[in-house]
């Protein structure tokens, strides 16, 4: 259908001037994040609405391709699909912002980051603190994939390493259960990887589904040359 975008927004997806459609924009997209794009708009499309104006959010990460000169970019978008009271889509409110620095730089540190890991994995003084000291404690890339954590927050808390490590750091078990908590610990991450330090006492959980709380902190750890390495969270339980 019919679409309005702003030049900013016209510029992310290669789009001149007059009338723009959604067909242009699919078109847009990155042959590789086509298809993942689309049934993640048509599964929104599908989404059981109530029939109270609800709305759906939604919030994607994927490239585009310039038709005119090959350019690829990076976009974050996110938006809401408004509705009527009956249920009735209406209109699709979203913005997008080029992300195209920040994934160029996760991908050029990262085997940065997993370099140091495995150094700090094999120093003597990082093992003893990582595995025997009485924190929590987690690695992570700086896009915020779990990269390593210690033995007390998966076997203390009756985890399974294997099935943490490699998740966004917040779909990880001890904040999924609850939407609100799990969408703090990602901004967390966002703004560690941005330089900002977090910091706060927060519940988790552990895998029998019961509630804890943490002093936690949230940190980035760079180079010597201001570039970052990877983040750090570090906690200690206060229940």
């Amino acid at each position: 259908g019919a679409m309005q975008c702003d030049a900013r927004a016209r510029g992310h997806f290669g789009i001149g001037p007059g009338a723009v459609s959604a067909d242009m924009v699919v078109a847009a997209l990155h042959p590789d994040d086509r298809g993942r794009v689309v049934a993640g708009a048509r599964a929104l499309l599908a989404t059981p609405i109530r029939g109270d104006g609800a709305h759906s959010e939604f919030q994607s990460e994927y490239r585009t391709v310039d038709l005119a000169d090959g350019r690829q970019r990076w976009i974050a978008t996110r938006g809401r699909l408004m509705h009527d009271s009956a249920g009735q889509a209406l209109r699709l409110i979203g913005s997008s912002q080029d992300i195209t620095h920040r994934k160029e730089s996760e991908a050029s540190t990262r085997p940065m980051a997993l370099e140091a890991i495995a150094a700090a994995r094999e120093n003597a003084k990082f093992h003893t603190f990582f595995e025997q000291g009485s924190h929590f404690a987690g690695l992570m890339a700086p896009d915020g994939r779990l990269l390593e954590v210690n033995r007390i927050a998966v076997e203390g808390c009756g985890f399974v390493r294997e099935q943490q490590v490699g998740l966004p750091s917040h779909e990880g078990g001890w904040w999924k259960p609850s939407a609100e908590l799990s969408e703090q610990i990602r901004q967390a991450v966002e703004d560690a990887a941005c330089g900002r330090t977090f910091r706060a006492e927060v519940p988790f959980f552990v895998a029998s589904g019961a509630r804890r709380f943490a002093d936690l902190v949230i940190a980035p750890v760079s180079d010597k040359r201001g570039g970052l390495l990877f983040i750090a969270a570090t906690g200690i339980g206060i229940t």
